[in-house]
């Protein structure tokens, strides 16, 4: 299939926000093939997420080293696929912030993000 686009760049991950959008909107029953893998990585997530809450409940509060950087917050195109299986809302990207700041969506009390998320 080739490389897939940097969806880091704005404009780019816009364009391809757009188009995986228009893809979905037409395949109708054979949106299918990517639907149900969406919904079983979702449960998976879901049925080990209670296993990495009590992880980080115990390791977090203690961390001097915070590896919830805003280099890992971004989605790619994979992601942004995953998100429009399942018909979320993808959150915006809030550009200018550096690769080696807090993730954005890290707070006090954790991610304020869901886990399958």
């Amino acid at each position: 299939m080739g490389e897939y686009p940097d969806c880091r760049d704005p404009h780019t991950r816009h364009l391809t926000e757009l188009r995986i959008t228009e893809i979905f909107q037409n395949a109708g029953p054979a949106s299918r093939k990517v639907r149900e893998p969406a919904r079983r990585i979702k449960a998976g997530i879901e049925k080990i997420s209670p296993f990495i809450q009590q992880a980080t409940r115990t390791i977090c509060p203690e961390c001097k080293e915070v590896c919830c950087i805003n280099k890992h917050g971004y989605y790619d195109f994979e992601d942004l696929v995953y998100f429009h299986a399942l018909d979320l809302e993808v959150p915006r990207h809030e550009s200018g912030i550096e690769d080696a700041a807090p993730c954005r969506f890290l707070s006090a009390a954790g991610c304020r993000m869901e886990r399958t998320l």
